[in-house]
């Protein structure tokens, strides 16, 4: 009945995206590169009143990269962190960034029905809309979590939602 078991992720079927990390209850998948460890050290040398932006390295990262050798300015209190996909963000992540003082939360994925790992996306617009519920309980203003759907061509849009959710979290 499971007693003894132990969960086997096969290397030739494994896509690199984290999700099965990001949804295993009892934590016990590593993903090599963006262990848990790794993603909240980030989010503590993280200074409070930033926005933190996860962000898909398949889309949304490619973006950021392609605004800043653009010479695109976004606002200085965005914060990047890498993600193999926004299918890897955890709720963990998204709590902690608020424990550390962030003033909003962005998780930036592929287009809906384009994403690299198939469902990454929409289980991260999961997380996010459970992020945001338990975030009106406990009187935070679920408005500074937010999913954006962009692809790696976007510079222009991913300066656009970082630039917005900075204006929205200096307003909240």
């Amino acid at each position: 009945e499971g007693v003894g078991q132990v969960a086997q992720v096969y290397g030739l079927a494994c896509d690199r995206c984290g999700i099965c990390a990001a949804f295993c209850p009892a934590k016990a998948i590593e993903f090599e590169g963006y262990e848990d460890d790794q993603i909240i050290a980030q989010l503590e040398a993280v200074e409070e009143g930033k926005v933190i932006a996860f962000c898909c390295a398949e889309s949304a990262y490619k973006a950021a990269d392609m605004a800043a050798r653009l010479g695109m300015r976004y606002p200085a209190e965005v914060r990047v962190i890498e993600v193999p996909c926004a299918g890897r963000v955890d709720l963990i992540h998204i709590l902690k960034a608020f424990e550390r003082g962030a003033s909003g939360v962005l998780i930036m994925g592929c287009p809906e029905g384009a994403c690299h790992h198939l469902e990454g996306n929409i289980r991260a617009r999961e997380r996010v809309e459970y992020a945001r519920k338990l975030l009106g309980e406990i009187g935070i203003d679920k408005g500074r979590v937010e999913m954006v759907n962009l692809g790696p061509d976007m510079a222009w849009r991913f300066v656009q939602e970082v630039s917005r959710m900075t204006e929205k979290a200096k307003e909240g």
